[in-house]
């Protein structure tokens, strides 16, 4: 597999430089976040082994950022690859593997490129809304057929993602998240994000953490990821596209997964 080359896109490379600089501070935006690590393994090893029919998996986390689903799975015993844009959340999710005492594999791959890198899986991932990042129809078809490249036959995509159906209903446009608060051991927190519209389907977020330390609040936030509020049928039209029969949804209703998940499995036709 060969680097990323540059890409002349100046919004997809704002992105990158987003997480850049915000991997080694993202579970502190998250309240528990080594709880959400295990209880986001159980839920995926769950919907994985249901589709596949077995008790592990070798697994492609094409979007792990920091590692919350590739460790949690690998501590369940699946063989898990992690892949992702930015070097920094490999270091970081590298560092993670270290920590909880997990075996898991990480490197720096564009989800576009997934085509060019070896090796089949049971699985590959993209979860907690890593899709939108993609913001045209030719990126997410190319992204969508490098994972039915790297699937082996009967083998399943599983993707998550904002249910951006429900938030644009009635052609709303929100313009913040609602925040988040919880204690921490060195006092309250608060994180939240706010949306800048920049088209009618393409938003640009900057993302807020406030701490609340010996009676005062700091405020750190981090600016300039995109994302492409992608309807479901959107997706289901660019995995057809890109050689899936069918894709499947399941809602946090059936699951008890904090957002809507695709299922795409690769059919054993050609």
């Amino acid at each position: 597999m060969t680097d990323r080359a540059p890409t002349a896109d100046p919004i997809h490379d704002a992105t990158v430089g987003y997480y850049e600089d915000f991997a080694t501070q993202y579970a502190e935006h998250v309240p528990d976040w080594h709880g959400a690590v295990g209880r986001q393994a159980s839920t995926l090893h769950r919907i994985i082994t249901g589709v596949l029919g077995c008790d592990r998996a070798s697994i492609l986390d094409c979007t792990c950022g920091v590692g919350t689903q590739a460790i949690g799975l690998a501590a369940l015993g699946h063989s898990v690859v992690g892949s992702d844009v930015s070097p920094a959340a490999i270091s970081e999710a590298q560092r993670n593997a270290i920590r909880h005492r997990v075996n898991a594999t990480f490197d720096v791959c564009d989800m576009r490129e997934l085509g060019e890198r070896d090796g089949t899986f049971d699985a590959v991932l993209s979860i907690d809304n890593s899709l939108p990042h993609l913001l045209t129809d030719s990126d997410l078809v190319d992204a969508a057929r490098g994972m039915r490249e790297r699937l082996r036959v009967g083998g399943v995509a599983v993707l998550s993602m904002r249910d951006y159906d429900r938030l644009l209903f009635g052609n709303s446009r929100p313009t913040a998240t609602r925040p988040k608060t919880w204690d921490s051991t060195d006092g309250l927190r608060i994180a939240f994000q706010t949306w800048d519209w920049i088209s009618d389907d393409c938003y640009q977020i900057e993302q807020f953490l406030l701490r609340q330390r010996d009676h005062t609040w700091q405020t750190t936030s981090f600016h300039g990821a995109t994302y492409r509020a992608w309807r479901r049928d959107d997706v289901s039209r660019a995995f057809r596209t890109a050689g899936f029969d069918a894709i499947d949804w399941q809602f946090p209703s059936d699951n008890g997964f904090h957002q809507p998940i695709a299922l795409a499995v690769r059919s054993r036709h050609t």
